[in-house]
């Protein structure tokens, strides 16, 4: 979806007004190319829109490539008025060959394909130290750390009187039993997981504030510590009415992670022959990197690998389709899709982190490989698309618009700056 231009909304007299916010994100966001980009760029639109200052820091790096921050991705960030600041960790630093090294003995060696949030690897002096002199010299309120396996940089800013937030935008405990199965490892053992997930709610704990975009991680974590986790999905602003929409009866958009592919490779085998074949006429589009599996000679269907505004593919289409069928978190191409009102037919994967009715908001499937009936239905069925295009609609401005993320954030941050300041 394309970033929107115009300036971040702001509001007088509200918790950060006046106020700097200081926040760590582990690789280049900008222009934001994936949910979690898009999920850090709402939230620091959000930080701004209460009053803040905001300034991010991020490692600047050759490797991995998405470590390096390009001039063209700093003039990007600044010009959204935030304040960018590079720490160390390019081939000559001791962050670096301490990561590499760990690759090497413990990826390569002892095939850890994730490691827990207070691993050893995740061990930066440089990018500690680098963060503490920013905490100490820059007068900030508020520090805000994404993902718990960077909790080690919340006691620094907590020493400085700082209110500390950190957003576990998935739980990576899911990420962890997720990870090994598609490395083709043994599953992992219960217990594994138990001293994973303790060891996640340890250091998410470290927090003032936990922000969890999906309802059911955050019920985990609130019974691992005892304490209120915020619900709160990334808000978006509601898009412009489009001009020119281009018309296409089923828009399916993802990256390339194997969790999407893998539903729209289910759809493209079992729904999509019998589609066209009592459906002749009927076109797709793929936008993103999960059209990698497609060939190129696959009947009606359209790929797009880079779109710079998808705004028209989504007002143009009868059908969005959302194909991830595993992972945690929420999925930003589902909030994409409700933000647009769309009628979407989802595997149920795709939006349980939502308040997502079926049949009222869309229609899901347990199974994308046998969603042809669905899909057939919703084409042949004007009233049918209509009615629900607009609850989904009504969906979206009640729970995940800018406006109502907002004040969630608003209403959870006053009284912990108001207890910092007695």
């Amino acid at each position: 979806m394309k970033s929107e231009e115009k300036p971040p909304l702001r509001v007088s007299g509200l918790p950060l007004s006046g106020k700097r916010v200081l926040t760590f994100f582990p690789q280049c966001a900008s222009p934001p190319s994936t949910g979690a980009h898009v999920g850090l760029w709402q939230r620091l639109e959000s930080y701004q829109a209460l009053g803040a200052e905001v300034h991010l820091v991020a490692p600047q790096a050759t490797f991995p490539k998405n470590a390096r921050w390009s001039p063209e991705a700093r003039t990007f960030t600044e010009a959204k008025g935030v304040k960018l600041h590079l720490g160390p960790a390019h081939v000559g630093t001791v962050d670096f060959w301490w990561a590499a090294a760990w690759q090497v003995a413990a990826k390569k060696i002892g095939r850890v394909v994730w490691p827990r949030p207070d691993s050893i690897y995740y061990w930066r002096p440089q990018l500690f130290a680098f963060w503490r002199r920013l905490v100490q010299s820059g007068q900030f309120k508020v520090g805000v750390v994404n993902y718990a396996n960077w909790y080690r940089l919340l006691p620094i800013a907590q020493s400085m009187g700082m209110t500390t937030v950190v957003e576990m935008h998935d739980l990576l405990v899911e990420q962890f039993k997720s990870r090994y199965a598609v490395a083709g490892l043994h599953p992992r053992t219960p217990a594994q997981i138990a001293a994973y997930q303790a060891a996640e709610a340890r250091c998410l704990g470290m927090a003032d504030l936990i922000i969890s975009v999906n309802q059911q991680e955050s019920r985990l974590v609130e019974r691992a510590l005892g304490r209120p986790v915020l619900t709160m999905p990334f808000g978006f602003r509601e898009p412009a009415t489009v001009q020119k929409p281009i018309p296409v009866d089923i828009l399916a958009v993802g990256s390339g992670i194997e969790h999407n592919k893998k539903g729209l490779r289910a759809f493209l085998q079992g729904a999509w022959p019998e589609i066209i074949s009592k459906r002749p006429e009927t076109t797709m589009t793929v936008c993103g990197g999960m059209g990698e599996i497609l060939t190129g000679n696959e009947p009606g269907i359209t790929r797009i690998r880079f779109a710079p505004d998808l705004a028209p593919l989504y007002a143009g289409a009868k059908i969005i389709l959302l194909c991830t069928v595993s992972g945690s978190g929420i999925k930003v191409k589902a909030l994409e899709a409700l933000s647009f009102g769309g009628c979407i037919l989802a595997h149920e994967h795709s939006v349980e982190a939502l308040e997502f009715d079926p049949g009222v908001h869309g229609e899901v499937v347990h199974d994308l490989a046998k969603a042809s009936p669905v899909a057939l239905e919703l084409l042949r069925n004007d009233a049918r698309r209509k009615k629900l295009q607009a609850a989904c609609l009504e969906r979206f401005r009640s729970q995940y618009s800018f406006e109502a993320t907002l004040r969630q954030l608003r209403d959870a941050l006053t009284p912990l700056l108001d207890r910092a300041i007695k």
